[in-house]
């Protein structure tokens, strides 16, 4: 089993580009590539790891590859290329790739060339820890496979892609004069113990805080 790279299959419209936008953007591993969500009824193309958006769901059929009933962008796809070749030159955790569809499998365009360099390097190449996250459509998956030659490679769902929480900081402020109680309020006694220490203990219980 090659675990270094990951193919991410469910149907359209299930859900699996927003999840994966979750998983991107609340993951504290450096994860770059291209994310391709819909914005206000069109395709956009996302940058993972800048989040800069580009059109990618256009009119104009001289500029554009057509793959159903969608037209999209030359241009986007140019700049994906130049996405997805800084990925690989970089040290990040994870790239993405939303995703290896028809214009890939059949017509050699899209991401081609370079999604199939990426993967071969990834099938040839001790990637020390880096990972390969491949976006399919479930009814594609075979095909993809075998395109790529990905017969030993995990294959996951949306549920797979764990979010995991973001680290948050408890502290506890103790300040002021306390000039009309004459005395310190983060001293007062609440269960025992002094205010200060109270809080300081509920927080505790969430994470683990150092004085």
């Amino acid at each position: 089993m090659n675990d270094n790279i990951l193919i991410l299959a469910q149907p359209v419209r299930s859900g699996k580009t927003s999840q994966l936008m979750r998983w991107t953007y609340g993951n504290e591993e450096e994860i770059r590539g291209v994310i391709t969500p819909d914005f206000s009824g069109k395709r956009i193309l996302v940058d993972a790891f800048s989040s800069n958006t580009y059109s990618f769901e256009i009119e104009d059929d001289s500029l554009s590859f057509k793959v159903g009933n969608f037209k999209l962008s030359k241009v986007a796809f140019s700049v994906a290329e130049n996405i997805l070749s800084d990925a690989m030159a970089s040290n990040c955790d994870w790239i993405v790739i939303d995703e290896n569809g028809k214009l890939e499998l059949f017509q050699n365009t899209g991401f081609e060339p370079c999604a199939s360099k990426i993967i071969a390097h990834f099938l040839k190449t001790d990637t020390a820890g880096k990972k390969l996250l491949l976006v399919v459509r479930d009814s594609l998956l075979q095909e993809a496979i075998s395109h790529y030659k990905l017969q030993n490679v995990r294959v996951i769902g949306a549920k797979d892609l764990i979010i995991p929480p973001k680290k948050r900081t408890g502290i506890v402020l103790c300040g002021g004069k306390s000039s009309r109680m004459k005395q310190d309020k983060s001293m007062l006694i609440y269960h025992s113990k002094p205010q200060r220490s109270h809080v300081y203990d509920l927080l505790k219980k969430v994470r683990y805080l150092s004085r």
